[in-house]
């Protein structure tokens, strides 16, 4: 397989017009996923852009998951007060002392 042409690249003119139709194709493209949904904040590459793996390519608004975080640790603390105060009335079932005849 022959090598492609190699220049130095320099400033100037384009003295030359091509003009022809067809498809463009990039020489290499990848599927990017996410593991989270949510509307994009800000993207932080533009099309044609040389990345790095680990790089930031879109921010995704965390307002939505922060929520859905808040909405959870507020349920769990209402499943956990009724638990601990369970867990706190003992073997009587109830919360409080009890007389010492038994009575509670």
């Amino acid at each position: 397989m022959n090598s492609p042409p190699v220049a130095q690249v320099a400033r100037g003119d384009i003295e030359l017009l091509v003009t022809a139709t067809g498809t463009l194709e990039p020489r290499r493209s990848v599927d990017v996923g996410a593991q989270v949904s949510g509307q994009v904040k800000h993207i932080h590459v533009q099309i044609g852009d040389t990345v790095r793996r680990g790089q930031l390519l879109p921010e995704i608004d965390p307002d939505v998951q922060q929520a859905v975080v808040d909405g959870a640790r507020a349920s769990l603390a209402s499943l956990q007060g009724p638990a601990a105060r369970a867990a706190g009335a003992g073997a009587t079932g109830h919360a409080g002392s009890c007389s010492a005849g038994g009575i509670c």
